[in-house]
């Protein structure tokens, strides 16, 4: 994972990169065992985005209004595993999910 930020007065934007390098799905071989029409599975990655907005209060309290933006370019993962233990599954790489773009609107402060 990439992480950039840039802050400008009270406003930051941050970006993360999520990338996944592609793999050879590896079978045993033998009677009954899994052979894969495409063994190759390609590399995957996903861009994230917030912007956020720092807020005094008069009283010295600090908070932050952000909106993020998750899976930004909607991207969609691969199928890493195709084996009889899970038939019909879709079999995502790890800390990936088939949701999709989504996004989050929210103010952090202490109390």
């Amino acid at each position: 994972m990439l992480f950039a930020d840039y802050t400008l007065g009270n406003w930051s934007v941050d970006a993360g990169w999520h990338w996944y390098s592609g793999l050879n799905k590896n079978g045993v071989f033998g009677p009954g065992q899994t052979f894969y029409a495409q063994d190759r599975v390609g590399s995957f990655a996903t861009w994230d985005f917030t912007l956020t907005k720092r807020i005094s209060l008069e009283n010295g309290t600090v908070m932050s209004a952000f909106l993020n933006v998750q899976n930004a370019f909607n991207a969609i993962p691969p199928d890493v595993i195709g084996s009889s233990g899970n038939p019909g599954g879709i079999n995502t790489p790890i800390g990936e999910d088939l949701m999709g773009r989504y996004f989050i609107i929210g103010v952090r402060g202490n109390l």
